[in-house]
C-alpha cells in the first residue's frame, strides 16, 4: 500500500518537505577509530612466485611511508600451509581443494619485516591453519619455528591463526 502511494506521489510529482535540526556535541568524542585504521594484505602465495611477483620492496618503501602507520597483514588462504624453513627456497606444490603447500625462508621473512619496520607499519603474520598432525589437530611446529627465528632477531609482530576459518570448516572435519 505505501508503494503505491509513492507511485501515485511520484507521478504527480507530488513532494513532502520535512524540517528538522541536527545537533552534533564536539566536545568529546564518543568513540575513537586506530591509528592503523589504513591496513593493508600482501597475500601468502606471492611469496611462492618470482621475486615476490615483481613486488620491489625497496622502490614501495616512499610510497608506503606515506600510508601510516598501517597494519600489514601477510596471508590469505595459501597461508593455511605456508611453511617456514629457515634456511629453505621458495618452493609451490599444488594441492588438493586448489591449495597450494608454498614455502617462505628465513631471508624472505626478513625482507617483508624491514620492509614494515622500515615505513613504520605493523606484521601480522598468518600462521598455517591446515598443518595437522596424526590425531587431525593444529600442528604447531611450524608455527613455532618461526618465533624461535623471529625471537632470535628480536622482531616484534603480531599473528593470527589460519585464513577465514568458518570456510574451511569442511576441510578440517
Amino acid at each position: 500500500m505505501i508503494y503505491f502511494f509513492l507511485y501515485i506521489g511520484l507521478l504527480w510529482n507530488f513532494s513532502l518537505a520535512i524540517s528538522f535540526n541536527v545537533t552534533v556535541n564536539v566536545d568529546s568524542p564518543i568513540g575513537n577509530v586506530s591509528d592503523k585504521f589504513i591496513s593493508f594484505t600482501l597475500d601468502a602465495y606471492q611469496v611462492g612466485q618470482k621475486d615476490w611477483a615483481g613486488m620491489n620492496f625497496t622502490e614501495l618503501e616512499p610510497l608506503a611511508k606515506a600510508l601510516g602507520p598501517s597494519y600489514y597483514r601477510f596471508g590469505g588462504t595459501s597461508a593455511d600451509l605456508l611453511t617456514f624453513v629457515e634456511n629453505g627456497t621458495t618452493y609451490r606444490e599444488k594441492l588438493a581443494y586448489s591449495l597450494m603447500n608454498i614455502t617462505i625462508s628465513g631471508a624472505q621473512f626478513d625482507q617483508l619485516y624491514t620492509f614494515t619496520k622500515n615505513v613504520g607499519w605493523r606484521l601480522i603474520f598468518d600462521f598455517d591453519l591446515l598443518r595437522r598432525n596424526s590425531d587431525d589437530k593444529w600442528d604447531p611446529t611450524n608455527a613455532i619455528n618461526l618465533l624461535n627465528y623471529t625471537t632470535s632477531k628480536g622482531y616484534e609482530y603480531d599473528f593470527e591463526l589460519g585464513n577465514v576459518i568458518i570456510s574451511m570448516a569442511e576441510l578440517l572435519e
